[in-house]
């Protein structure tokens, strides 16, 4: 029974908007955000990539990436996604933490929007966990001319053209095909910049969204939030298929725009089994296809998963294998001189973590450890330059205000330290290691006393950290006996 039916009308919502990255999914949920739907919290915060956001939940997005590890995918794979192949009770447990986050997020709330295009491949999870959750799921989909869904992957993610159109593919018929038996409709990205209105009124009608704030009362906000000059890479519409024994490109991105209520699925189908027909002759089996070396995630990925094996050489071996393949990407310099910080090889850390630094001037974390390696291979000074490079970078930060101020500690300025110490406290008072390292400090000045009580409090905030203890003790012990 359709949601916007009469008895169905008390029951509360969860609209999940579906569609390929880059393809106006964002700018859809904020839109329907601005009519009255709830957003989760905890939103990946804008970056260039995405400066108006990208109202996408971080554990929502965390959970649909280790689905598809747990899958032998990542996002960025266009090789069909057989769902089945998931053992029961792995789905079982992904559907009881998925349950469990929308009934949280959802809590006095008519109904939420919930966009993670991850989703568009892994929607029969969610929709079993809406239900378990008592939530009414529907889809509103958003479409993009897959021109330039590759083109904007090409420049935010250097992705082939190729390679961008195919996952245009896979995420638009997966889309399709998971969302059917529920209330649904399909959006374009153009029309939803060029005239919002017209583009939503059908969608939220479809959907059953009875309880919306009038357009005309949202209007201002969503004039204010969506821009036309937020459409990079307009391109012509498609001509001509993706290549020989692959769908007919042209032909799929204009079923999807003449059908948006999404009826035709004999069309779909049809599509759809010559896509699976090529996969299954190019990468049998359930495995990932070769384009999860498509980016430099998929060595990254590798890596990860040998580590979680406590197998560090292979993880060596993929981290440098992606280097070769993309030795400008910051992330995986910074991955290997992190496995090696890890295990104390101080000396091998230096040369990835000094390039990451050098990639990405702008990420504290990259200072921060190249810090900590410099510091382990005995190099103070330069250590204390990299700790501030962590701190310009982020200053709100605690723990590099604390490491800075142990670094320069070291070095003999206490005076410098202190203010290190006490900027990490007035950002978190709660940060138990900014007055542990105050305790050392003033252990230094022989104020025994002040030292002790500096370390009790860091036992207090931090009450397993046996460092914490065992310095309180010592402390205890020497002014008892002094």
């Amino acid at each position: 029974m359709p949601v916007s039916d009469k008895s169905q009308a008390g029951r509360r919502k969860a609209v999940f908007v579906l569609g390929m990255h880059r393809s106006g999914t964002s700018a859809l949920t904020r839109a329907l955000n601005l009519l009255g739907l709830r957003l989760p919290d905890d939103l990946l915060p804008a970056n260039h990539g995405n400066r108006r956001g990208y109202w996408e939940p971080q554990a929502m997005m965390r959970l649909n990436e280790r689905m598809l590890d747990r899958l032998d995918r990542v996002w960025f794979d266009p090789k069909p996604l057989v769902m089945d192949v998931l053992p029961a009770d792995q789905r079982a447990a992904f559907i009881d933490e998925a349950a469990a986050f929308l009934s949280d997020e959802a809590h006095g709330a008519k109904g939420i929007v919930l966009k993670d295009p991850r989703v568009s491949r892994l929607l029969p999870v969610w929709l079993e966990a809406a239900r378990a959750a008592g939530l009414d799921p529907s889809v509103i989909v958003a479409c993009r001319n897959p021109l330039e869904v590759a083109a904007s992957l090409q420049a935010r993610d250097r992705m082939e053209t190729g390679h961008g159109l195919q996952l245009w593919v896979s995420y638009m018929l997966e889309a399709e095909v998971n969302s059917r038996g529920l209330p649904r409709y399909l959006v374009e990205y153009e029309q939803i910049l060029d005239d919002w209105r017209s583009a939503l009124a059908p969608a939220v009608e479809t959907v059953g969204l009875q309880d919306v704030r009038d357009f005309d009362t949202a209007a201002s906000e969503i004039d204010a939030f969506l821009d036309n000059s937020d459409r990079h890479h307009a391109s012509e519409r498609p001509t001509a298929a993706l290549g020989e024994g692959l769908v007919d490109l042209a032909a799929l991105y204009q079923l999807f725009r003449n059908d948006h209520v999404l009826a035709g699925v004999e069309a779909f189908d049809a599509m759809r089994g010559s896509w699976h027909a090529y996969w299954t002759a190019q990468s049998p089996g359930d495995h990932a296809s070769a384009f999860l070396f498509g980016l430099s995630e998929g060595y990254a990925r590798k890596a990860r998963a040998c580590l979680a094996e406590a197998d560090s050489g292979k993880a060596v071996d993929w981290l440098q294998k992606g280097i070769a393949a993309y030795p400008g990407t910051a992330a995986l310099h910074h991955e290997l001189g992190r496995l090696y910080l890890r295990e104390k090889r101080f000396e091998d850390a230096l040369p990835g973590l000094r390039r990451a630094a050098e990639l990405a001037p702008d990420r504290g974390v990259h200072h921060h450890h190249l810090s900590q390696a410099l510091a382990g291979a005995g190099q103070l000074d330069e250590a204390v330059v990299a700790a501030q490079s962590a701190v310009d970078c982020e200053p709100n930060a605690p723990a590099l205000h604390n490491h800075l101020g142990m670094l320069i500690m070291r070095s003999g300025n206490l005076e410098a330290a202190r203010l290190e110490f006490s900027r990490a406290m007035t950002l978190d008072p709660a940060f138990a290691g900014a007055h542990h390292g105050m305790s050392l400090l003033l252990e230094r000045e022989d104020k025994l006393s002040d030292a002790l009580a500096a370390s009790r409090e860091a036992m207090r905030l931090a009450p397993d950290v046996a460092v914490y203890r065992k310095r309180h003790d010592m402390l205890a012990g020497k002014l008892s006996e002094g």
